[in-house]
């Protein structure tokens, strides 16, 4: 999906804040589908905002001390790819490898109340 019109690069360089939460401490107490954990609003009244597609490679990079078996999904406006599928990072490492992939979002699917997510914090 970095190949994707949607995947946007900042001409500039800036400091952005981060916070890596599960999905239960956004105040959910049951799954949430897609949309309801990507609400715009609802991040906004949390002091939180979604990331940007940039930010997942750079994420990626910074985690160099990352732990075998860590993973997280990064929050942003998903990408489209080529078949018509919305998709979203997420990072982990897995034995000798750290790595960035794509997760397919459909806006229904529901998220587990543990999985760990990124969001960028509003300033």
């Amino acid at each position: 999906i970095m190949g994707k019109p949607a995947f946007i690069t900042s001409a500039m360089s800036i400091d952005v804040p981060f916070v890596r939460c599960q999905v239960r401490d956004l105040g959910f107490t049951r799954e949430p589908t897609t949309i309801e954990l990507f609400d715009r609003d609802r991040l906004a009244s949390l002091g939180l905002a979604l990331c940007e597609s940039e930010d997942a490679p750079h994420i990626r990079l910074a985690l160099s001390e990352q732990e075998v078996g860590d993973w997280f999904y990064v929050v942003m406006e998903p990408i489209v790819d080529s078949d018509g599928h919305p998709y979203v990072f997420y990072g982990g490492h897995y034995e000798d490898e750290r790595w960035l992939d794509t997760y397919w979002t459909d806006p229904d699917n529901r998220w587990h109340l543990e999985d760990e997510v990124v969001l960028r914090l509003r300033k």
